[in-house]
């Protein structure tokens, strides 16, 4: 079989012969009026509606020429000569290496539908050249570079009689046409002698720089590159966007200034492919800064179409799986990734500022510890161990104060096997911070000076607004009492609930689910994540938590029920958490004993006993504030942005295909 043929069923001719006559009568009628209309609205140079005609031709007229060339090499069969026992086109194969007994299933496709990452292999790759036409139970020899790798073909699960066909999309905007015309453009410029992956290009200037100093270089040479994201043009001219790192600049292209040959290449240029251009530096005389090309370099052709530019990319699950599209298309993304790299700087010039030392910690740990979670589980093989993602940074830091250095931090990955929502993700990023001879109210005080600061250096105010409310970060931030809030909202003061039986009363009274072991201190607590939490705006501290939901936080001094310890709510979300750090190791192994309790009870996210780290205590911690933000809220928040996944590059995401 030629690889260039197509196989097709007589139902497979017809829907074919019909589209074709539908696309030349039809469509190419309308795209037509289009055309006239959008010339009607006058200057080309900037005419969406005339660029838009003129793409939706250029499709039509590859989707055309690509129906035309599948019927000339069209091989029509019938159901009746169908061989279900060979590997054919569409067969579902299941193969096992002889060696090493791996089983692997695919489908085999013509050469443009290959796609190894969907389990679909090309008639035309080595396993599939060794396998087609064979049947079920034979042994092939497939020559890879690491030499004869033997195959069986265990199954061939069914047979369906298709070719090389690129099938509009139901959106109809022929993404699969586009992407076999990409190919075939690219192969025409490897046939012209023309690289279409060319090596780096040396610029002079980004567009942002050429626009803002127009006046310097207007009229003079300079060199940039980037991604063509429009084009337009009429006979011997055109016009295009490139869109680099700092943003957009306009170029214009004359068949007499770069050559008839060049222009020709020009003209079958794509949005997306990416350019290197010198040219002179002017304006249209509708104003734009412009840059009038002399001469030009493909450096990568785009083989997939970007979004259409005035829709985006709007489906928000595609929006996080192939984040580099969405890079591409929506510069407002690109510009929250931009803050969030300069706010992390802000965060730790401040730090380092002020004498804290920037050290890095284990991320993988034999006891998860520092957080109540549930940690995520890996397997060291020379060690024949299981070790835990870290879920917090805290006790290895607190080893380094013990250890005399007396201000650290790290900026640092966590890891935590719990739930998705628009404030969680199972990575995130966080910085914890320990100084000696400091408490829980220094760390209130460098909290909201340091994300102020981060505010004006990066927005240049404190005066916010977050999904359409109002918000003040100028320092002194409110400070309020859990167990006064908790009084003031729920009308419950626990101050005076006389014991644990009383308060486990009071939760079923209010219609809190509870086990029946729970003490006051956990059901406050509960009180106040059921009913104050959500009615948090901020920015606020809310402070002195119970013990028994804080195992490493020091108790007060007022009240040994309490520790001193605070969490930060901005824009209604917890942001930090600090201590005064608990330093008393006695303390401490009876506070993780506690936990174990609970452990052994079922609750999966209580805190493991660290032997090395109550060693550590054993030797001597000074007093010591500590203190963890989570950044990726902190973004949230200073960037106006509703998820956590808007704010992380490449959020955790289920595969597609479960």
């Amino acid at each position: 079989m030629s690889p260039k043929e197509v196989v097709l069923t007589q139902d497979g001719l017809k829907k074919l012969e019909e589209e074709l006559s539908f696309l030349k009568s039809v469509k190419r009628r309308e795209v037509a009026r289009r055309i006239k209309t959008a010339i009607s609205f006058g200057d080309l140079s900037d005419n969406s509606e005339y660029e838009d005609a003129k793409n939706e031709q250029a499709f039509l007229e590859g989707r055309i020429i690509t129906l035309e060339k599948m019927l000339r090499n069209a091989r029509l069969i019938g159901s009746d000569e169908i061989n279900r026992e060979n590997v054919g086109f569409g067969s579902r194969v299941l193969i096992k290496e002889i060696e090493t007994g791996e089983e692997m299933e695919f489908t085999i496709v013509g050469s443009a539908e290959s796609d190894p990452f969907n389990n679909k292999i090309s008639n035309e790759s080595p396993v599939g050249r060794s396998i087609f036409g064979e049947p079920a139970g034979a042994v092939v020899e497939v020559k890879t570079p690491a030499g004869l790798i033997k195959y069986k073909i265990l199954e061939i699960k069914q047979i369906i009689v298709r070719g090389f066909i690129y099938p509009m999309t139901d959106s109809g905007n022929h993404q699969g046409d586009q992407v076999l015309i990409r190919h075939k453009k690219l192969e025409s410029l490897r046939e012209q002698g023309i690289e279409p992956y060319g090596e780096k290009y040396v610029v002079s200037h980004s567009s942002t720089e050429i626009v803002e100093k127009f006046d310097e270089l207007e009229g003079k040479t300079v060199r940039v590159s980037g991604r063509i994201m429009t084009r337009r043009g009429h006979g011997k001219v055109g016009f295009a966007h490139l869109q680099d790192g700092a943003g957009k600049i306009q170029i214009y292209t004359r068949e007499d200034r770069v050559g008839k040959e060049n222009y020709l290449v020009y003209q079958d240029l794509d949005i997306g492919d990416i350019l290197g251009v010198t040219g002179e530096v002017f304006k249209t005389r509708t104003g734009e800064v412009t840059i009038n090309i002399v001469s030009f370099k493909i450096l990568a052709k785009a083989l997939r179409p970007l979004p259409e530019k005035w829709h985006g990319l709007k489906d928000i699950d595609l929006r996080y799986r192939q984040r580099y599209v969405d890079l591409i298309v929506s510069p407002e993304v690109l510009h929250t990734f931009v803050s969030r790299s300069k706010i992390i700087q802000v965060m730790r010039e401040f730090l380092t500022g002020q004498g804290f030392l920037e050290v890095e910690t284990p991320v993988m740990h034999t006891v998860a510890g520092g957080a109540n979670a549930r940690p995520f589980i890996t397997y060291h093989n020379t060690l024949d161990l299981n070790l835990y993602l870290r879920i917090a940074t805290e006790l290895h830091l607190k080893r380094l104060i013990v250890g005399g250095m007396e201000k650290v931090f790290e900026i640092g990955r966590i890891f935590r096997n719990e739930g998705i929502s628009t404030n969680h993700n199972p990575e995130f990023t966080t910085v914890e911070i320990y100084q000696v001879n400091a408490d829980y109210e220094d760390m209130m005080v460098l909290t909201e000076e340091m994300i102020a600061a981060a505010a004006q250096k990066v927005l240049g105010t404190q005066k916010i607004n977050y999904q359409g409310r109002e918000l003040d970060l100028t320092p002194p931030w409110e400070r309020r009492s859990l167990l006064q809030l908790v009084a003031e909202i729920t009308e419950v003061d626990f101050a005076k609930v006389p014991d644990d039986t009383a308060a486990r009363k009071i939760a079923r009274e209010h219609g809190l689910e509870i086990e029946g072991d729970e003490t006051k201190g956990e059901i406050l607590f509960a009180f106040f994540e059921e009913f104050c939490e959500k009615r948090l705006w901020g920015p606020v501290f809310i402070k002195d938590y119970p013990v028994e939901v804080s195992p490493l936080a020091k108790r007060s001094l007022h009240n040994p029920r309490f520790t001193d310890r605070f969490e930060t709510f901005v824009a209604g979300k917890e942001i930090a958490n600090s201590f005064t750090e608990l330093n008393d190791p006695l303390d401490q192994r009876e506070r993780f004993e506690q936990q174990m309790e609970r452990r052994a009870a079922g609750d999966v996210e209580a805190h493991m006993m660290d032997e090395d780290f109550l060693t550590a205590l054993e030797y001597g911690m000074p007093p010591t504030g500590g203190l963890g933000i989570g950044i990726d809220r902190v973004i949230m928040i200073l960037t106006d942005s509703p998820s956590i996944r808007d704010v992380i590059l490449f959020p955790t995401m289920r595969p597609k295909e479960q």
